[in-house]
């Protein structure tokens, strides 16, 4: 008998972790490219990618640099993603930050770009329901910079929930989220993304921003589901017996 409890204890945590959810694709990473605009000289263009496995953990990004001749005028990129893939968790952080100083001569345009994305694809073939937990930080309000955070549920099928934008915001707006819902049954693509842009067009000083986010995400049987799962696991015992 302990032996049977035991079974049907190890079957329906799996089953939690799987039942009615399938993850069907993925897609990370952490990219950017710096120019320092130097106004008869060298303009040096510095790139930057990396891309992330499919599942797991994983933590990906680098601080880029182009300097002009001898060292101004300058421009820097950060970007940086730490984020896990688990059977219905997905959890992380990201951040995108920019720097660009004409070294006070308009004719100088230094320009920086950066970018995070994280996404998951998944199918749900019952409805089921879901926690969602972060915020966005986009910050740089000036001229000649823009920073975007989204966080968003996309509806990537026929049926189902409509997309959800669950926080989105541009330029020095912290917007915090806490979020308990249902999924219909369907096709989604959870993504969170952050860009940062800065770019110098006549201006002489020195200027950055950035965006960040960070994200927990657990998708959870409902309790009918789990309940069915239950009795399946019942019956597939009683009959091994």
């Amino acid at each position: 008998m302990k032996s049977t409890m035991l079974s049907l204890t190890v079957l329906m945590a799996a089953s939690t972790a799987f039942a009615g959810l399938t993850e069907t694709g993925s897609s990370r990473f952490v990219d950017g490219v710096v120019n320092n605009g130097l106004s008869g000289g060298s303009n040096v263009t510095v790139p930057y990618s990396e891309v992330g496995p499919a599942s797991g953990s994983w933590t990906g990004g680098d601080y880029i640099s182009s300097f002009g001749n001898p060292v101004d005028p300058y421009s820097d990129a950060d970007m940086y993603q730490s984020s896990t893939i688990e059977p219905g968790h997905y959890y992380g952080t990201i951040y995108t930050g920019v720097i660009v100083d004409p070294a006070s001569n308009s004719l100088n345009f230094p320009s920086s770009d950066a970018q995070a994305f994280f996404s998951v694809d998944f199918t749900l073939s019952t409805s089921e329901d879901f926690t969602l937990t972060g915020w966005i930080n986009p910050y740089g309000l000036e001229n000649g910079i823009t920073s975007q955070v989204t966080v968003s549920i996309i509806n990537t099928g026929i049926g189902g929930t409509p997309t959800q934008i669950i926080a989105s915001g541009v330029n020095d707006l912290y917007q915090p989220f806490n979020v308990s819902d249902t999924l219909l049954a369907g096709d989604y693509r959870f993504e969170v993304h952050a860009v940062s842009n800065a770019q110098a067009l006549g201006e002489t000083y020195y200027f950055n921003g950035g965006a960040d986010s960070t994200w927990d995400m657990s998708i959870t049987p409902e309790p009918a589901s789990l309940a069915l799962l239950a009795m399946g696991g019942l019956v597939c015992l009683r009959r091994r017996r």
